[in-house]
Parts: structure tokens; C-alpha cells; sequence
């Protein structure tokens, strides 16, 4: 089984979103370099691997649409009227 975040977190003494912050390469993080360097050192000693699946739902889009109707009044007088 592959190491997570939140344990490369627990090792480092931060928390998953400091760690979240330096291996996806945000620039913009409060992290200081020091912590940067051993969560990236941490990272490559335990082979971390990210997750796919996890990737998947970062916010990228998946250029799937959701259509929603309403069905053809002539439909619903049908139902109404024929009982």
C-alpha cells in the first residue's frame, strides 16, 4: 500500500494541507523552505505516489454535461385525463 499525504504529514509534524500545498507545487503557500525541503525529501524516502483518483476530482472538469427536463405537457393532460 502506497504512503499518503496525511501520513507524510504525521511524520513531518504538519498538517495535510501544508503538505498538499509543497507536492502539488503552489508557490503561493505560507510553508517555509526549510519545511518544503523535508516534506520533499519525505516524500521521495517513502516513495510517495499520488492518487489518481484523488487527482481526478481537484477541480479539473470532466466535460460531462447533465441535462434536465420537463416532460411535453401533452403527456401530462394524458395522465390526467384519462382517469
Amino acid at each position: 500500500m502506497s504512503v499518503t499525504m496525511k501520513e507524510i504529514a504525521n511524520i513531518a509534524g504538519v498538517s495535510r494541507q501544508a503538505v498538499a500545498a509543497v507536492l502539488s507545487g503552489s508557490g503561493s503557500s505560507r510553508v517555509s523552505s526549510t519545511t518544503r525541503e523535508r516534506i520533499r525529501h519525505l516524500a521521495a524516502s517513502l516513495h510517495y505516489i499520488p492518487n489518481g483518483r484523488a487527482q481526478s476530482l481537484k477541480g479539473a472538469g470532466n466535460r460531462t454535461i447533465g441535462v434536465y427536463g420537463v416532460p411535453y405537457a401533452s403527456v401530462l393532460e394524458q395522465c390526467f385525463f384519462m382517469n
